[in-house]
């Protein structure tokens, strides 16, 4: 069965960014936005997992946006913008 694009938002926006890499033998897509304000992390970018795929060429025949990444390169979040316990 062929896969279909599938839409993809977080949390109501347009992702900022697609990107693909390789965990476990397969190709896995991931969508990037940014937390809202509501959230402990908001600000901070957040990752979506958008679909997996065996090739890169299928990645990008469904994804052509998408740019090779790597987790070591992509953002970390932190949590330092919060209350140690404490000190609340």
């Amino acid at each position: 069965m062929a896969q279909v694009r599938k839409d993809i938002e977080i949390y109501g926006n347009k992702p900022t960014e697609i990107t693909y890499e390789f965990r476990d033998g397969r190709v896995l897509v991931h969508a990037w936005g940014i937390y809202p304000s509501h959230s402990v992390l908001a600000g901070q970018d957040v990752k979506q997992y958008v679909d997996s795929f065996d090739t890169v060429d299928q990645a990008l025949s469904l994804y052509p946006e998408a740019e090779g990444s790597h987790p070591v390169l992509q953002p970390q979040n932190t949590f330092n913008h919060l209350s140690s316990a404490g000190e609340l």
